[in-house]
């Protein structure tokens, strides 16, 4: 009996601390306990109708307060903003961020659906009413905002680190596409600091980080700029029909790399890749056929491409094309000309690109 007792008086003050009001619901207690000036909050309440579903009615209030409590720092920021005092630094700031953000709005709004860090949520139910408080402490907020900060350009650094070694390495075609999604990653870092901006009256250059934005961002566009004009290919092709030359293999192919962006040099200290390629065109064969003519030639080809920075040769190869033709032997040598120049094409393409 002293048992179940017992169990009757724990499981009852169980019951009365899992049901005692929080802190936050009375409007006395928030007023004391999440004063104005030390945290950003906010505060829903709604009355659910019978049958509804309570867990559904929790979640709406919740959206409803994180919703409030950004609107409240949203306030404070556009007030911070008309003030003057603090206009100084955000000139500086945007200053920073205008020559990478060009294709981007210059302002940064802040919506209600900004992510908050920090930013806790808790819900209550009393009788028919649910309700929810999001709150964020100002100080808690400012550290999380540097660490956001710091998180924010560590991951752009790195990305950079990891683009510059791909161009060391004559991978220009990869480092293109792995850097223009970048600039990007600049803008949560701009909020964060616009924000932190705005919620410390203290921040500063240093805590801000500009001057770690700024070199990242420099960095950022030297690199674009190098990496604009693409890939730089050495292409030296040699292209014999007998005892002529063949000499639209060349152009043929620059034409056909040009949606890559190539840019070709005849210097090899220029290129990114260097490519050699040996063309030779010989007789094959004659078929009568009637009073006409059928000539056939094999077009033979070595193709080597070497990355610059490295000296490393990627690919190396003999390849042979067949054509034919009723007129001569040099205009067979020429259809097959043609075929291999797809080929050869192609197999440079393939190799750039990976």
């Amino acid at each position: 009996m002293k048992k179940s007792f017992l169990f009757t008086i724990c499981l009852s003050l169980g019951l009365s601390v899992l049901a005692q009001e929080p802190d936050w619901f009375e409007s006395k207690n928030r007023m004391a306990f999440y004063p104005t000036n030390v945290f950003f909050s906010g505060f829903v309440m709604d009355e659910l109708r019978k049958g509804a579903d309570v867990e559904a009615g929790l979640e709406h209030v919740k959206a409803a307060a994180r919703a409030e409590a950004v609107s409240t720092i949203q306030v404070y920021v556009n007030s911070v903003k008309q003030d003057k005092t603090r206009s100084e630094s955000y000139q500086t700031m945007s200053k920073y961020v205008e020559e990478v953000y060009q294709q981007f709005s210059s302002s940064t709004t802040l919506a209600t659906k900004m992510d908050i860090p920090g930013l806790k949520i808790d819900s209550y139910k009393k009788g028919n009413i649910v309700a929810a408080f999001a709150y964020v402490k100002r100080s808690d907020l400012k550290r999380q905002l540097e660490k956001q900060i710091t998180m924010g350009l560590t991951r752009i650094e790195t990305q950079l680190d990891n683009i510059e070694e791909l161009m060391n390495n004559g991978l220009k075609m990869e480092a293109r596409s792995r850097i223009e999604p970048i600039v990007k990653d600049f803008l949560p870092v701009e909020k964060n600091q616009e924000l932190l901006l705005a919620v410390d009256a203290n921040a500063d250059a240093e805590s801000l980080q500009l001057n770690e934005a700024k070199v990242l961002q420099q960095r950022y566009m030297k690199m674009k700029a190098a990496l604009k004009n693409g890939v730089y290919v050495a292409l030296h092709c040699n292209s014999d029909l007998f005892n002529g030359s063949y000499d639209a293999m060349a152009e043929q192919i620059k034409g056909n790399l040009s949606s890559l962006g190539c840019t070709f040099t005849q210097k090899d200290a220029e290129a990114d890749w260097i490519v050699t390629i040996n063309s030779a065109a010989r007789e094959f064969s004659q078929v009568r056929y009637s009073s006409a003519t059928t000539y056939f030639a094999y077009v033979d080809s070595n193709i080597s491409i070497k990355k610059a920075k490295t000296g490393q040769v990627v690919y190396a190869n003999n390849l042979s094309c067949k054509g034919g033709d009723t007129g001569d032997y040099i205009h067979a040598g020429i259809t097959a000309y043609k075929d291999m120049t797809h080929k050869l094409s192609a197999i440079i393409q393939q190799q750039i690109k990976q």
